[in-house]
């Protein structure tokens, strides 16, 4: 919390005057202000490109009673303000968590990741072995996380599979949930 409280309060970075980083922290809501949003998409506009500008923005309701939404969802004050440009006047823990809201904050105005499910079934030594892995479209929110952003490798019917690793992994099957699904 303190690591928190540090960048709410404000920091120099590098114009002589103390900055606030985040918005109060000690929230329960989930909405961001619409000029926030209005300025985190020019941002996104401009760095990310038109593909990456979400046409509407997010509409929010309180999801439980409980929710005091006395302010803003905990949030950068400046999404012009890169976890890699404000690095350098941050500590090491200061600068994991303003990179953590960043990037939280930024990608929850982004869309979705789009992607296509591929099932492979091999077939060697009489055995079936089925191998399933995903091949992204568009990366959506993830391409603020390059290690999100991940080429799986893909394979054409008939291709030598050389096999490097192997895992075995026994699945039970739960027939009332599988007959379940059935009714």
């Amino acid at each position: 919390m303190s690591l928190s409280q540090r960048l709410y309060e404000g920091m120099d970075i590098g114009n002589g005057q103390r900055n606030g980083l985040i918005t109060y922290m000690r929230t329960d809501s989930v909405r961001l202000s619409s000029e926030f949003v209005e300025r985190a998409r020019s941002w996104i506009l401009s760095e990310l490109g038109e593909t990456f500008a979400s046409p509407l923005e997010r509409k929010i309701r309180k999801s439980a009673k409980k929710i005091q939404d006395a302010h803003e969802a905990i949030r950068v004050t400046d999404p012009f303000l890169t976890p890699k440009e404000i690095k350098k006047f941050l500590g090491k823990e200061e600068a994991a968590l303003y990179d953590l809201i960043w990037k939280r904050t930024i990608s929850s105005l982004l869309p979705a990741e789009e992607f296509i499910k591929i099932e492979y079934s091999i077939f060697a030594a009489g055995e079936c072995f089925q191998l399933e892995t995903k091949k992204t479209i568009f990366p959506g929110y993830k391409i603020l996380n390059e290690a999100d952003v991940k080429t799986n490798p893909s394979w054409e019917k008939g291709e030598l599979f050389i096999l490097q690793k192997v895992e075995c992994e026994k699945n039970k099957r739960n027939r009332r949930l599988d007959i379940q699904k059935v009714l």
